[in-house]
């Protein structure tokens, strides 16, 4: 063999595996492509980030939902946002996020994962998020705080808490009209199927009047975006399209 034709075959070995790790690297970030354009183009702007989990909860085929805690005249489904452990702040300092102030959380929930920080940094973030150190990753807390605390649920419940995780929803960056700020809302959605004698508890905890605090809707009424109680019509977030 000649030294032109093996520096041939050492060149296209190289090119052959640059190109299999390229399309390696590219299924495996499929998902982050149009995200990494987006974080591209906002670069230099300050982005707002909310890291979330969602509880799927299903009683004779309807989806149970929460009144709002800021929104009253809304329901939503249980779940909360994701924490972030005193180890996380080096890092997240590093990225240069800081607490999001514009719902007024951060004076009471400045551990919540719901924050501002650059766009060239996103991605950056989700590296960490997705690695899970440094922050909450367990779901428990909300569905005790938000069922179990008020009382609809026995202490029981928490003991036979085990959620099934559906999925990671799809994160693509959006404008909030409400807040004038491109966002990534992070959403993972878990089932959490209850016992007999949960259910039941869950059934008598539901109102017919305006002060209901749980609802159960159909599929029909979350795509619609409002549910109707009492002849008085009530909006469903959007977020609750994400359980279905």
């Amino acid at each position: 063999m000649d030294i032109g034709s093996f520096i041939y075959g050492v060149v296209a070995s190289l090119v052959a595996t640059f190109i299999v790790f390229l399309a390696k690297k590219t299924i495996e970030n499929r998902r982050r492509l149009a995200l990494l354009c987006s974080a591209g183009v906002h670069r230099n702007e300050e982005v707002r980030v909310s890291a979330a989990y969602l509880f799927r909860i299903v009683v004779d085929g309807k989806y149970l939902l929460i009144r709002g805690g800021r929104i009253r005249s809304q329901y939503q489904p249980v779940g909360g946002v994701y924490k972030c452990f005193p180890s996380s702040k080096a890092k997240l300092d590093s990225l240069g996020a800081r607490a999001d102030c514009a719902l007024n959380t951060h004076l009471t929930d400045s551990d919540d994962l719901r924050l501002r920080l650059p766009g060239k940094n996103l991605l950056e973030f989700l590296d960490w998020f997705d690695g899970r150190t440094g922050r909450e990753v367990g779901t428990m807390r909300e569905f005790r705080e938000e069922l179990v605390e008020p009382g609809y649920l026995t202490d029981k419940a928490v003991k036979c808490f085990n959620p099934e995780f559906i999925r990671m929803c799809d994160r693509k960056m959006s404008y909030s009209k409400e807040l004038e700020i491109y966002e990534l809302l992070i959403h993972d959605v878990y089932e959490v199927t209850l016992s007999m004698d949960e259910a039941a508890l869950i059934r008598e905890a539901i109102g017919s009047g305006p002060d209901c605090e749980l609802v159960l809707v159909d599929a029909r009424d979350i795509e619609k975006g409002t549910v109707e109680i009492s002849g008085v019509f009530y909006g469903i977030a959007p977020t609750a399209r994400k359980v279905l």
